[in-house]
């Protein structure tokens, strides 16, 4: 359904997934019937979004209200899927994975997606310094 009501609706959320919400953002990544509930399958909390008609997940340290952009399907074969962009409307983040302007990455712990079932712990930071453009 997602695909579905992102279209239908023309907003939607990212919630960042971290260790603690891991499991239910699982849960809910499931081929639902029609009309499912994924907040309650994935035992989350919907709470409004201050910006886009659609509920953001309360446990998600932070979150992203969108309006849709442009949604690129990369193609139609089985995990095919596609890409979706938006504008980001609001931002929510959770007071303990922010201090001083940033984002505390240790209190985050977030987790990415690769493909299919495969996900990576994001743990560390480097900076690498800005080379400066040519002369002419």
């Amino acid at each position: 359904d997602t695909w579905i009501n992102i279209e239908q609706t023309g907003e939607f959320v990212v919630n960042i997934t971290n260790e603690e919400t891991k499991e239910a953002m699982n849960l809910s990544a499931t081929e639902f019937a029609h009309g499912v509930n994924e907040f309650e399958w994935a035992g989350v909390t919907p709470v409004p979004s201050t910006v886009v008609r659609v509920p953001r997940v309360a446990e998600a340290p932070i979150a992203f209200e969108c309006k849709l952009q442009q949604i690129v399907v990369v193609s139609d074969q089985p995990g095919g899927g596609a890409a979706v962009f938006g504008e980001v409307q609001a931002i929510h983040v959770r007071d303990d994975v922010y201090a001083d302007g940033r984002i505390l990455l240790e209190a985050l712990r977030p987790i990415g997606r690769l493909a299919g079932a495969t996900y990576a712990h994001i743990n560390a930071t480097f900076e690498i310094p800005r080379v400066p453009p040519p002369q002419p």
